[in-house]
């Protein structure tokens, strides 16, 4: 994970809406638009306004989401899939949908997987049968140590994303996408 190896298609996760209403996020989109625009989750909260309601990073995709379509109605229960990219401090920013990640050609935030996805249930799985030093060993070993370059997302809107994409493209050979370590993608 750590070394960049992995797909961003492998690291796609979903969250269900259950606990956010389609008028909860249609009032936290307005509400982040009112307030200055760039997005659900510039205060860490989840929602900009503070509503408490709409939090995590599903939760707060789908907001940005509907801003930038405002006509999508979104139902109770629905799952929505988003990956963690890179260039945002908390999960809530650095959500985003798998297909724009892709399209736009951005890295995953393999710390943050690694973080917040990973060390945490290897914790809670080891904790029983490991010692101290061998669950340090495990979680900040030097295997861990090897860290894959990545490209940041910025402002996922921006013209200067896609102009980027087009000149990595055009560098690389035709539309053959680019990983994060600098080689063409694909496991072949």
């Amino acid at each position: 994970l750590l070394s960049g190896r992995v797909e961003l298609w492998e690291l796609a996760m979903t969250g269900g809406l259950w606990r956010v209403t389609g008028q909860q996020l249609e009032k936290a989109a307005a509400a982040a638009e009112a307030g200055g625009g760039g997005g659900a989750a510039g205060n860490g909260s989840g929602a900009a306004g503070g509503d408490e309601d709409v939090k995590g990073p599903h939760a707060s995709l789908a907001v940005r989401l509907s801003q930038r379509d405002p006509d999508k109605k979104w139902l109770l229960g629905e799952r929505l899939p988003y990956v963690l990219l890179t260039g945002a401090r908390t999960q809530d920013e650095a959500a985003e949908d798998p297909l724009t990640a892709a399209q736009l050609g951005v890295s995953p935030n393999y710390e943050l997987y690694f973080t917040n996805k990973l060390q945490i249930p290897l914790k809670e799985i080891f904790v029983t049968c490991l010692n101290p030093d061998q669950m340090r060993q495990l979680l900040h070993g030097d295997h861990t140590k090897l860290r894959a370059s990545t490209t940041t997302a910025g402002d996922l809107g921006a013209a200067s994303s896609q102009q980027q994409q087009q000149q990595q493209q055009e560098d690389f050979g035709g539309g053959q996408a680019v990983s994060a370590a600098g080689g063409a993608s694909g496991r072949g």
